[in-house]
């Protein structure tokens, strides 16, 4: 076998060519497979693995430079490849087990754009995964690693559902209860308002298909949420709509409670977006007012 030095100094004469044309790697030296690649191709023609590799990414949109190897490009490449293949039922599973949140109606094109995205955030290098979470807004912290950084982008797919992620005990429950508020959204209005009255949620007289469905979402949400993140729900809410509800404090409600006050907050939100001031006249004179 070449000695390494001998062989650089041989691809130096015979193959700078090819090896000025091979992808950069972060300033690392070429292997010395490598080089005798470069050699085989400079004597017969042809491409190196990373020229190839290369001119893919190329077509495929992914940015080699900031991934975190030619290996893992190589992977990537792959995976596109498996899911341009896929059905659209087997790319909204792989979608819902990779945390992230799906319209009924979106297309496997989109699903597939979506997934791509996802794979490739999995195998950017982790300074560029925390750049791209900057660039959206997210809450990174010190301690984040590429786990956390992947579950605060997929938990971004569920603001459009109105669902903290975040705060419900797992996946499974967050698809749930979305599934619950698709089925919802199905539903005619008069379905929804006897839905509302079966939980114990306000119902104005010419309400909005979407509110009835947003307030059914809200508590199935407070269901599943842990306590201590339904005590500073309840706080931020009742601070915004009724500043007396003093048994909203927390440590003295349990659960139930909690989801009580959070559905009164509802109620006097609504009553004070009419501007009746349920504060003042008491809930029950306001809903009499209010569907007047």
């Amino acid at each position: 076998v070449m000695p390494l030095t001998t062989l650089q100094e041989k691809c130096r004469e015979r193959a700078s060519h090819v090896v000025a044309a091979t992808p950069p790697r972060d300033g690392q030296a070429l292997s010395h497979e490598e080089l005798v690649e470069a050699m085989v191709v400079a004597t017969w023609g042809g491409a190196t693995r990373g020229q190839q590799v290369s001119k893919s990414c190329k077509e495929k949109g992914v940015p080699l430079d900031r991934l975190e190897s030619l290996e893992r490009a190589e992977q990537l490449l792959a995976e596109f490849n498996r899911l341009e293949a896929c059905s659209t039922s087997d790319l909204i599973r792989e979608f819902k087990s990779r945390g992230f949140a799906t319209a009924l109606d979106v297309t496997k094109e989109k699903l597939v754009e979506l997934l791509k995205e996802s794979l490739l955030w999995e195998s950017l290098q982790l300074s560029e995964l925390r750049l791209i979470c900057k660039q959206q807004g997210l809450n990174m912290k010190g301690e984040h690693r590429r786990a956390d950084l992947l579950k605060l982008l997929s938990a971004e797919s569920w603001k459009a559902f109105g669902i903290p992620v975040l705060k419900l005990p797992d996946l499974i429950t967050a698809h749930g209860i979305l599934d619950q508020v698709q089925r919802f959204e199905k539903k005619e209005l008069q379905e929804l308002r006897a839905e509302c009255r079966r939980r114990q949620l306000p119902v104005e007289a010419k309400p909005s298909k979407q509110d009835l469905v947003s307030r059914l979402r809200d508590v199935l949400v407070w269901q599943h949420m842990a306590e201590a993140d339904l005590e500073l729900e309840c706080s931020a809410r009742t601070k915004k709509t009724e500043s007396n509800i003093q048994e909203a404090k927390a440590g003295k409600l349990t659960k139930a409670e909690m989801t009580k006050v959070l559905k009164r907050s509802v109620a006097v939100a609504m009553f004070e977006r009419r501007g009746i001031p349920v504060t003042r006249i008491g809930q029950e004179l306001a809903e009499e007012l209010f569907r007047e």
